[in-house]
């Protein structure tokens, strides 16, 4: 399993940066209010999923960037064949027991692995 690289309060800050956004116009797009976005900020509190949601989309980044992982900034834009292909594949996964999600999952993991390896050298 990947782990973060970062802490989501380093990215929360630099993705308002970049964005030249300050926090207070982040609340009012996302209806999160201002002491929340401050505390996200400290590190003292974590947003939860449906908040790191509101601000990926506010912001326009990427949620895995946020919550601090080593993918790119940017949001990708998926064509809907994607996004069909994409809900297919949840369909089958959800009628595997728990041991074989697991195998999959661990395979998906290698793979990417393999293929970000490959395209590191």
């Amino acid at each position: 399993m990947t782990l973060p690289v970062d802490e989501t309060k380093n990215r929360l800050k630099k993705a308002l940066s970049i964005r030249n956004m300050k926090p207070i116009e982040l609340s009012e797009k996302t209806g999160i209010p201002k002491s929340a976005i401050s505390q996200y900020m400290s590190g003292y509190a974590k947003p939860k999923q449906d908040r790191i949601y509101l601000i990926c989309k506010a912001l326009d980044i990427n949620e895995a960037w946020l919550m601090g992982f080593d993918v790119q900034m940017e949001r990708k834009q998926i064509s809907k064949e994607t996004a069909e292909k994409d809900i297919e594949l949840l369909h089958k996964m959800s009628l595997l027991n728990e041991r074989d999600r697991k195998l999959v999952l661990d395979m998906i993991d290698s793979m990417i692995a393999n293929q970000n390896h490959g395209t590191k050298n």
